[in-house]
């Protein structure tokens, strides 16, 4: 009975340790065996193919339907008619002119200003226009002169002479509605003009209060006065 258990008791540690150090054993005694399953296990693979898709059938009602080709289409043309030419067609109507009344003003919304316009001495919304004889007090220049400046022109060619220009000296002692009067020499005028816009008063006095003064001074252009 002993030696049966014994018996089994090593048959049975031989199969346990064939079956755990059985491969080890077999790979150090026949390696190139071992190598050759490797690659034989390694070359083997399989690959999944999906199935093919089911082919859908086309639209019959797009199959049959025919596509127009546009570029043989040509657009539609307008029937050249000549137009009926008549002597009218050059004529202009004759418009007759207006009456001899119609567009004249109305002489009761006229109004004529009075005064007397050679002095300008004219009464208007403004005030009136004093010549210096009339006034108590007279307008006198306030700060430097301004001067003209003498045309480039002129002076190259050594030409000189004078403006006589008329002015208002205004309440407030500024110029306005300057005039020429005379002048010997055009050229001459636009720069005394331009110098007398820029000069001052203190304005002249009639009862107390600043009034509109009536002045006309020669301006002289002499070359001794630009050196």
């Amino acid at each position: 009975m002993r030696r049966d258990i014994i018996i089994g008791l090593f048959v049975s540690i031989c199969i346990h340790g064939g079956m755990g150090w059985g491969p080890n054993l077999w790979a150090r005694l026949f390696p190139a065996h071992q190598k050759q399953v490797a690659q034989t296990n390694t070359a083997e693979a399989t690959f999944w193919e999906p199935p093919p898709l089911p082919e859908i059938p086309p639209d019959p009602d797009l199959a049959t339907e025919k596509q127009e080709d546009m570029s043989t289409v040509a657009p539609p043309s307008l029937l050249d008619v000549p137009s009926n030419v008549t002597m009218e067609s050059f004529t202009e109507a004759f418009v007759p002119p207006p009456p001899p009344s119609l567009g004249k003003p109305d002489a009761s919304m006229m109004t004529v200003p009075k005064g007397d316009f050679t002095t300008n001495r004219v009464a208007n919304n403004l005030g009136q226009i004093f010549d210096l004889k009339d006034l108590d007090q007279q307008p006198q220049e306030r700060g430097i002169r301004a001067v003209p400046t003498y045309p480039s022109e002129m002076k190259r060619q050594g030409i000189t002479g004078s403006v006589t220009l008329d002015f208002i000296v205004e309440a407030d002692g500024s110029t306005s509605d300057i005039t020429v009067t005379s002048s010997t020499q055009r050229e001459f005028e636009t720069p005394a003009i331009q110098a007398v816009q820029k000069w001052k008063f203190t304005p002249g006095k009639k009862g107390g209060k600043n009034v509109r003064t009536h002045m006309r001074i020669p301006i002289a252009f002499n070359l001794s006065d630009e050196d």
